[in-house]
């Protein structure tokens, strides 16, 4: 009875669950997938930023050991990554600002992996989807077994990888050596004009948000309220008007802030 019983069961279960579809993809065209990535954290782009540079060459080397291995059909388990991206252009304080982006890898479909990776980052999947439209799908439970010569090219794949890397750091060193030289006089002649514009048609947004900070400053009781971010004064703005609700709603819980530098980043 036990025997029929599972029998019947492997019968059922694969009408109630719907068999997964995955994208085969080859080992270059996941190098070319990740080309956004590589220029937005590869490790030679932080080369002034010593921690952010060894976070992000740590986690490329287990993004670069866990798509190898999915790659050659083994089981892995999940990886937590973490990179460090640049949050925007240089700030008041002339520094770059940083942000954390961590991506849990799970499962073996190569092509989901990808997305996800490059999705989470705010990054081009231009790529991976023309991909999906051009290619057939086939059925998990029929995923053909990859050729030996394939089972064992690590090495070659680890070399393609650093090798799409290292093109990639050679196209935006070349991209930024292949800038025309701009006279500043000339620049700020042709600009000024447009900035000014902008700068008064700013004006309100600036008066109320300087208003704002002073009052929290004054109702706090803090040294200071200092803007560490690249975006603009409209979002330092929103944040002030968050951080004074939350002032406003949990007034005991703020009281340890009295007395220190408050930044928002």
């Amino acid at each position: 009875m036990a025997r029929l019983l599972q029998v019947n069961l492997w019968r059922v279960l694969p009408n109630c669950f719907p068999a997964r579809y995955f994208i085969t993809l080859t080992q270059q065209e996941v190098a070319t997938a990740l080309r956004p990535l590589y220029f937005a954290v590869h490790p030679d782009l932080f080369y002034r930023f010593p921690k952010e540079k060894a976070i992000n060459e740590n986690s490329l080397k287990q993004l670069n050991f866990y798509l190898e291995t999915i790659l050659e059909n083994k089981s892995t388990d999940p990886v937590l990554l973490t990179f460090c991206l640049r949050s925007g252009t240089q700030n008041v304080g002339h520094t770059t600002s940083f942000k954390q982006v961590s991506i849990q890898l799970l499962g073996k479909d190569v092509h989901r992996v990808l997305h996800n990776i490059l999705s989470t980052c705010h990054l081009s999947t231009d790529y991976l989807d023309d991909l999906e439209k051009s290619r057939p799908k086939r059925v998990s439970q029929e995923r053909p077994k990859q050729p030996p010569s394939a089972q064992t090219s690590s090495q070659r794949f680890d070399q393609m990888w650093w090798n799409e890397a290292r093109k990639t750091v050679e196209d935006i060193e070349r991209c930024i050596w292949n800038e025309p030289d701009v006279d500043f006089r000339s620049w700020l002649s042709q600009n000024i004009d447009k900035a000014l514009r902008r700068l008064q048609m700013c004006q309100p947004l600036r008066e109320e948000t300087e208003r704002l900070r002073n009052e929290l400053r004054e109702v706090v009781q803090l040294k200071d309220i200092v803007w560490n971010c690249g975006w603009g004064i409209t979002h330092f703005r929103g944040c002030l008007q968050s951080f004074q609700r939350l002032v406003q709603q949990h007034p005991t819980q703020i009281l340890p802030l009295k007395g220190k530098k408050g930044f928002f980043s």
